[in-house]
């Protein structure tokens, strides 16, 4: 924009293009940095309906650390994606694949092994979100228990963490009263995803 377009037009807009462009530059920055780093792409997520809540915060989180990450959506249960598991659609320079699927499913043999075993021949790490209230599979996966920071499965309230908008010694909802997922206790699974995967 010419200099003399500038210094017609009103006071007002002077005063907020600069905040545009810098807010546009961090966002454009903010979804290429993966790109940039050269991590692009080297996360992917699986959940199902329980945890579908937690995809977004778990992209944000990973994000925020730098890597790229795909969400493929959802399965019904453990069984479902030992059989999808050969042709998810998994790009050739994803590391790691995050599984937080809660049931088991009905189907013969140990689905967790299966999927573990399948992304091991595509050379995809599992890390598996371990739901409150399970014990952790016996495979060669990264484990994410997150009962640590939600409590047991009948709990719906968690003690106030450093980055929960209350005081300490104060509790926040992590279940609603039907035993969903608030969007605290999604947050609260993404952040030990992103940690988990570092």
């Amino acid at each position: 924009m010419p200099s003399d377009a500038i210094a017609d037009s009103p006071a007002s807009a002077r005063r907020w293009w600069p905040a545009a462009v810098v807010a546009t530059a961090a966002a454009v920055g903010w979804y290429a940095w993966p790109v940039v780093s050269g991590q692009h792409g080297d996360v992917a997520m699986v959940t199902d309906g329980a945890h579908a809540l937690v995809a977004p915060h778990v992209v944000s989180e990973v994000r925020d650390r730098g890597r790229d990450i795909t969400d493929l959506g959802e399965v019904a249960n453990w069984c479902a994606l030992a059989e999808a598991a050969p042709d998810l659609p998994i790009a050739d320079d994803v590391e790691m694949l995050v599984v937080a699927v809660t049931d088991r499913g009905d189907c013969a043999g140990d689905p967790i092994a299966a999927v573990v075993a399948t992304l091991d021949d595509r050379s995809v790490a599992a890390v598996i979100v371990v739901p409150p209230g399970q014990q952790a599979p016996n495979v060669d996966a990264r484990m994410v228990p997150v009962e640590s920071l939600l409590g047991p499965p009948s709990a719906l309230t968690a003690e106030c963490e450093w980055w929960d908008v209350c005081a300490p010694g104060e509790t926040v909802t992590v279940r609603s009263a039907d035993g969903q997922l608030t969007d605290v206790g999604a947050n609260r699974i993404a952040r030990m995803v992103a940690a988990t995967i570092g």
